[in-house]
This record gives C-alpha cells, structure tokens and sequence, in this order.
C-alpha cells in the first residue's frame, strides 16, 4: 500500500509535468501558425494595394478575401489591423476596411514637411560627401545615371531603385534621426499610383533630376544639392495632386 502511494506520488507530478509542457508546446505551435497566417494574408493584401489591384477607397470585402485566401474572418481581420497600422488601410463605419486615401490639403502637407528634410539631408550630404564611405559608390551611380539605359524599367524596379537613391541621401547625411522622421511621412498607397501613371517620361525625368542631385552632392554643393532636391520633392507632389478625384478623400 505505502508502495503504491509512492509511486503515485511520485508520478504523478511527472505526468503533469508533461502534460503541461504537451500543452504549452502545442500552444505556441497554434500562436505560431495562426502568425504565420495572419502574415501571410496581409503580405498578399499589401502586395494587391501597392500593385493597384485594390484602389484608393475600395472597400475589402471580408467574404470575398477569406475565400480567396483560404483563411477564417479572424486572422483576415487581424491582418487588417496590421495594414492599418501601417498605413495601407482605414476603418470607416458602416463600410470596414477600406484601401487608406489622403486629401489633396494632407497631400501638400506631407509633401511640404518631406521637401524640409529631404532637402536638409541633401544639404548634410554634400557638406560631408569629401569623408563619406560611400564616396565610390555614388561616383558610380552618377556615372550609371550620366547614360541610363534607354530601356524602359518595369514599375517595381523603377521604385526600388527610387527607395534606394532617397536612403542614399539620408545616409551620406549622417543624421540618425532622419530616417526616422521620413518614415513617419511615408504614405505606401502612393506607390500603387505609380504603377497607373508610370511612363517613359517619368523614368527619363527622375532618372535625370537624380543625376543632377548627384552632381551637386559630389562637387560639394550644398545650396544647389539642397535646391535640387526640393524640385525634385515637388515635382512628385505635383504629379500625385494630378491623380483622378477617386485617390483622394475630399478637403
């Protein structure tokens, strides 16, 4: 009897020792696979906004969005709330999610604050372009952008490369807290307009007015290299303020 009282004793913390670590291992793998799919649902969302599948203030219908990707209302809303937070969605009453628009006066707006910093960092660069590390590498881009190619780039590169002329700029500036204050000014819808509007007089244009941001930069001046930005800033504001009615939420 004391022997079987023993040995219950002593099994039956094991057991639910186990148990426990069954259970808690299999909760992770169900918190790990429901984040999986909600990261899944939300890149392939993002990825239909940015491409201007979904245009500016078309409504997501839920029904049609877990059929399609195969997913319960659950994770589809939780990846909703990750594009709203990164500012590709907004939540109006009565209509739920819908692709994110500014109006034409937050358009100038955040144009107007991007045309300060972007032109003050063009600024810093040029002042310090002498001691960057990254000196050689934009001698060879400015060599690159000197003779583009006359073949048209499809809409996806043109915007990578457009993301990594601006990052350049911030980074020969040399101030951390820039970057950090255009992300804040970032409004990715923009860049499914692009993908209606691209042409080969867009690419000639930027791909023209980044050489000339390049040249300043490298001869060190930094009136000019900051004037040039600042055209270049509003001349992309302009063309977005161009866009149909139908992108923007109305004043």
């Amino acid at each position: 009897m004391d022997n079987t009282s023993n040995y219950l004793d002593q099994g039956a913390p094991k057991a639910s020792a186990r148990a426990v670590k069954e259970t808690s291992e299999h909760i992770v793998e169900e918190r790990q696979s429901r984040q999986t799919v909600v990261e899944i649902a939300a890149k392939a969302i993002a990825n239909g906004i940015l491409n201007g599948r979904f245009a500016p203030g078309q409504r997501l219908v839920e029904a049609d969005l877990t059929k399609e990707l195969g997913i319960s209302r659950n994770p589809l809303r939780e990846a909703f709330g990750r594009l709203v937070a990164e500012g590709l969605l907004q939540v109006e009453p009565f209509r739920g999610a819908i692709v994110a628009r500014l109006s034409r006066k937050e358009l100038v707006d955040l144009f107007s604050v991007r045309e300060c910093l972007e032109s003050w960092a063009a600024r810093l660069a040029a002042e310090n372009i002498d001691k960057s590390p990254f000196r050689n590498y934009v001698l060879e881009l400015e060599a690159s952008l000197r003779n583009p190619s006359t073949t048209l780039p499809n809409v996806s590169d043109y915007l990578e490369d457009n993301r990594k002329f601006h990052s350049l700029i911030l980074k020969l500036a040399g101030n951390s807290h820039l970057p950090k204050l255009l992300d804040q000014l970032q409004f990715p819808i923009f860049q499914s307009a692009f993908f209606r509007m691209y042409d080969a007089n867009i690419y000639q244009n930027s791909t023209a007015e980044h050489y000339e941001i390049l040249q300043a930069i490298l001869a060190g001046d930094a009136d000019a290299a900051s004037t040039r930005v600042a055209a270049h800033v509003r001349h992309t504001s302009k063309l977005l303020y161009s866009l149909p009615d139908h992108f923007f939420n109305s004043d």
